[in-house]
């Protein structure tokens, strides 16, 4: 018993050494990484002094000196909850604009083409050639996955022609095969319909990044049927720059949410003894300190990338093959414990090198969902949907249906049902201008999906 006792001793400290020498990896790579964006300069949204570049420069300082990091833990925790609100607001902001965008893509030929081009262009148009063709390029692939990629790719850029009565029906319908599932599943469906439909609205809105707050609500008063091109250019500048900065944003965000990651990782691990890893221990400090030194100002001379990657080249792989293997033996050794000290600090040190850098790392119950949680969740969008579509411009509301059902389970019954709904999109379009950006937008799409 007390062999066995030791030897489950023994793998736990192995695992958790080799987190803590992989986490170190980790952060020398994304810390550089968070230089060079300061550095170069065109990030205007990092700042040595933002709370969570100065707090990781503080810890990378600790680091350097031999002090210990467990004590950050709270304030790692913090900070991850912080940063994951701010990826919320930016979340929102984005699927705003992607729906602006969608209306203006569909406008643009209007004022880049004289009304007798966009006829020619219609004259020579072979709607049902193009149809045929659409079906083939879905249908191409036999696997399941791909023809629902293919068609998700489709539906987005056609033109809507679809009663709203019909996509209410719809959108009920998908949220209906959630009944057997668990809730925080029903939930995840139901937060990315409130994001595409711009219906949602995270904690942080009225705090963090409200520059963009002011151009959405610009855009909520154009009447586009009747926008002039000057106005629309102006749009279109405004629309691009704040997507620029959004993507900016992003960026740094995910820089800091993966250093904090390590940075907690190493926290809870940082006791794990491993005698033979000390060199790498070292050699991860001497890089800590060199780029510290120049991020911080203390060395003048710009830090050299190639000397970063040249001097650990080959290491990670070692450390990342073996956790990789410790993974999936902890993973079938501790299903159903819980409450163990050494399975809870590597349970989540598991969960923080997951590909999810914003998972959540406090254990939730799995609840089943209930008729009336599902019925009341269903209702509550389906009112917020439907008093959005009657208080929205048009062309904003079928830029969010296309959008929207492009991310439905499919519901199609049969193949002959989805050529109809593309012969219907396509032929029952009235406006030239709107066909030929869905056109465009769609040719552009499978030249480089194919």
């Amino acid at each position: 018993m007390n062999n066995g006792t030791d030897k489950l001793s023994k793998y736990y400290s192995e695992m958790s050494c080799n987190y803590k020498y992989l986490s170190l990896f980790e952060i020398v790579l994304e810390y550089y990484l968070m230089y060079e964006v300061w550095e170069d300069g065109f990030n205007k949204y990092i700042d040595i002094k933002e709370e969570e570049c100065a707090i990781i420069n503080e810890s990378v300082k600790k680091l350097i000196s031999g002090e210990k990091l467990n004590s950050m833990i709270p304030e790692y925790k913090r900070l991850r909850k912080q940063i994951t609100e701010k990826m919320q607001v930016v979340t929102a902001y984005v699927d705003k604009f992607i729906a602006y965008e969608h209306v203006m893509n569909r406008l643009e030929a209007r004022f880049t083409m004289s009304e007798e081009e966009r006829e020619a262009w219609l004259s020579e148009f072979d709607s049902d050639n193009y149809i045929a063709d659409l079906i083939t390029f879905i249908f191409a692939d036999k696997d399941d996955a791909e023809i629902i990629d293919n068609l998700h790719i489709v539906f987005e850029q056609l033109p809507m022609r679809m009663a709203r009565s019909k996509y209410i029906d719809i959108i009920k319908s998908s949220i209906m095969l959630y009944k057997d599932s668990d809730v925080d599943s029903l939930d995840g469906f139901i937060y990315m319909l409130r994001t595409t439909a711009m219906l949602y609205e995270p904690h942080g809105m009225d705090i963090y990044f409200k520059e963009f707050a002011e151009l959405t609500h610009e855009l909520g008063q154009v009447d586009f049927t009747s926008i002039e091109k000057d106005y629309f250019v102006i749009l279109q500048d405004k629309i691009s720059k704040a997507s620029r900065d959004l993507n900016d944003i992003s960026d740094i965000y995910m820089i800091y949410q993966k250093i904090i990651n390590m940075l907690y990782v190493y926290a809870l691990n940082e006791e794990a003894a491993g005698k033979e890893d000390m060199q790498v221990y070292d050699l991860c400090l001497k890089l800590y300190k060199g780029i510290y030194d120049v991020f911080t100002g203390a060395a003048e001379d710009t830090f050299d990338s190639e000397s970063v990657l040249a001097q650990i080249e080959g290491l990670p792989e070692r450390y990342y093959d073996k956790r990789i293997s410790y993974e999936a033996i902890f993973e079938n050794m501790t299903e159903g414990e819980s409450g163990d000290e050494d399975i809870e600090r590597l349970s989540v040190s598991k969960l923080l090198f997951s590909s999810s850098i914003f998972v959540e790392t406090e254990k939730k119950d799995s609840k089943p969902v209930t008729e009336e949680y599902l019925n009341k969740v269903t209702q509550d969008f389906v009112d917020d949907i439907t008093n959005m579509i009657k208080t929205h411009n048009r062309k904003l509301v079928r830029a969010v249906m296309s959008l929207s059902l492009a991310r439905l389970p499919l519901f199609f019954n049969s193949a002959d049902e989805i050529e109809d709904y593309i012969e219907n999109s396509i032929k029952g379009c009235g406006d030239t201008a709107e066909l030929i950006a869905s056109v465009k937008l769609i040719d552009d799409i499978k030249e480089n999906y194919l």
